[in-house]
């Protein structure tokens, strides 16, 4: 009885020890977390700068944008799509947004866009993403000038 035991036990261990790695890529997991639909929430820089050219150091930029500016959607679709919408508050200057695409890099550690509406010259190496759960979407760039400034964006799941 105890040489039949002993051989489960090693029979389990080896059978454990050969089994194929089904573990999803992180990649993949946070592709699956990007896809929907995201309300900018909060947009802020570190350290503070005059952003709007009043005399104050500003570090919530958000609050500078204008009402239907705050109000705007972007749409990651699992095909790669990314789309934007105005939301319920339209701009007088609004104009079509062009679809655009989106990939992650870096083990889903990087968010890259393509697209005439989406890719920033300035911004070839991407946004880093800071914090990707079922609620929350946090993407940061740094911006060197004389000083290195950090830009962080912060979008909630619709």
């Amino acid at each position: 009885m105890r040489k039949i035991i002993s051989c489960l036990i090693l029979f389990s261990m080896i059978a454990t020890a050969c089994k194929k790695d089904n573990d999803p890529k992180p990649g993949n997991d946070r592709k699956a977390l990007l896809v929907g639909t995201w309300k900018l929430t909060a947009r802020t820089i570190s350290p503070p700068v005059d952003w709007d050219g009043d005399g104050t150091l500003d570090t919530d930029i958000f609050t500078l944008l204008e009402s239907c500016e705050q109000d705007n959607l972007t749409i990651f679709m699992s095909d790669g799509t990314v789309k934007g919408d105005y939301g319920s508050l339209p701009c007088d200057d609004d104009y079509p947004i062009e679809p655009g695409q989106w990939t992650l890099t870096n083990d889903g550690k990087i968010l890259m866009f393509e697209g005439d509406d989406w890719a920033d010259d300035w911004n070839e190496e991407g946004y880093t993403i800071s914090q990707l759960d079922e609620h929350t979407l946090k993407l940061q760039v740094s911006l060197v000038e004389r000083v290195t400034y950090t830009v962080t964006w912060t979008f909630t799941r619709q």
